[in-house]
């Protein structure tokens, strides 16, 4: 199924496929739309977006999915897609004021999080990450990297993401509080 269809599915009407604007998962641009593949099966896409609309209603300036004259999210071919709308801003810059925006951010969702999951989400586990994962990352990103001819330094990511393992063992043992 090619990209129109997709589109098509939520009620758009293009008689051609249009380009990803993502070069890593299908991001399709129309109009004042983005339409996106997100978390399958179905009923996780729902799950997340009951959960980021129950931020938007407590004031959190979070995207939620557009309300169409369709059902939005859809599965499609047991993928599932979401309509958001599009929003025109400027790229992350690694900022001192990002940094505390994000960090702001992240607390107000951090505070309006149920103690109980409520919204079914999946548990994120902070120190679940490992080597095999590190390893199984790189060489997709390697792979994507040398199809759009990337100039990332792809052993160096791999050796910081390594160090990162090594850190994350050293804090798990340390005596901070954590939810595990």
């Amino acid at each position: 199924m090619g990209s129109k269809d997709i589109i098509n599915t939520f009620g758009f009407n293009l008689n051609q496929d249009v380009e990803s604007i993502y070069e890593y998962s299908p991001v399709y641009k129309v109009g004042h739309y983005i339409i996106k593949r997100t978390q399958s099966p179905l009923q996780k896409a729902l799950n997340l977006m009951n959960y980021t609309t129950y931020l938007k209603e407590h004031h959190v300036p979070i995207v939620t999915p557009v309300n169409l004259h369709v059902e939005n999210p859809q599965s499609i071919e047991g993928k599932s897609y979401v309509v958001y709308p599009f929003i025109a801003g400027s790229d992350y810059e690694p900022s001192l004021l990002s940094l505390k925006q994000s960090g702001e951010l992240l607390g107000r969702i951090h505070s309006l999080s149920p103690k109980e999951n409520e919204f079914n989400l999946p548990m994120y586990d902070v120190f679940d990450f490992n080597t095999e994962e590190v390893e199984e990352h790189i060489e997709k990103i390697s792979s994507h990297s040398k199809k759009v001819d990337s100039t990332i330094d792809v052993a160096f990511l791999e050796g910081e993401l390594k160090k990162y393992i090594h850190t994350q063992t050293l804090l798990q043992k340390s005596e901070l509080p954590s939810l595990k």
